[in-house]
């Protein structure tokens, strides 16, 4: 699959255009925050942004995405989704006179990798758990932990 060519105009937020030739992007929020977003004729507004980790460009939620975060999470709260794995998507709408990409939150979290004895981080998140370096609610976050720790 080619390049979209919305790609390479270089936007600072993720779009519809950023998931081209992809099913998902899985991505994890580092912090949700409220800032001024210039429009397509530079006019600023007040939205509501989340970031995430390893580069991935931020998103602005609009009032569908964040509902759907906070069903999925169980809390309107932004301090609790840092650090929580989404599944973005794209969903075909109408807006402006036209059928358009529009950035979705998936109906479900993405399945987290199990850690159990098996794992090889195993060891090394017993340890950050007993020097109390890390708690369980953020291991939680990364991992679905199967074994007694």
């Amino acid at each position: 699959m080619g390049t979209h060519v919305e790609q390479l105009a270089d936007r600072d937020y993720l779009g519809g255009y950023s998931l081209y030739g992809l099913d998902h992007l899985d991505a994890i929020i580092k912090e949700v925050k409220r800032e001024e977003v210039p429009d397509q004729n530079g006019k600023k507004s007040p939205c509501v942004v989340a970031y995430f980790q390893n580069g991935i460009k931020p998103m602005i939620l609009n009032s569908t995405n964040r509902k759907k975060i906070i069903s999925l999470l169980g809390t309107p709260e932004i301090e609790k989704w840092s650090g929580v794995k989404i599944r973005i998507v794209t969903e075909k709408v109408k807006a402006f006179g036209a059928i358009h990409d529009a950035l979705r939150i998936a109906n479900e979290l993405p399945s987290l990798p199990e850690l159990n004895e098996k794992h090889p981080k195993w060891e090394s998140a017993k340890a950050a758990l007993k020097a109390g370096s890390i708690t369980i609610e953020q291991l939680k976050k990364n991992y679905h932990v199967t074994g007694k720790l």
